[in-house]
């Protein structure tokens, strides 16, 4: 699974394949945070991996993820 923060204008939205309009948040810290809960959450659950990606403009930089 990839989880993504991705910086938008005015916000942080974490994005999932499950919600593609993602959960938006104004601190990057709280959405990196809400991302890599959700990555443990899901490699706990279903014991596949899942990374978290952080998104500004056209790079990402794999940021951390469980399971790999």
């Amino acid at each position: 699974m990839l989880i993504q923060v991705q910086r938008e204008p005015r916000c942080w939205n974490v994005q999932t394949p499950q919600h593609a309009a993602g959960v938006r948040f104004r601190n990057g810290a709280t959405a990196f945070d809400f991302a890599q809960a959700l990555a443990r959450e899901h490699h706990l659950r279903t014991g596949e991996t899942a990374d978290v990606w952080v998104v500004v403009g056209d790079a990402h930089v794999a940021a951390g993820g469980h399971g790999s």
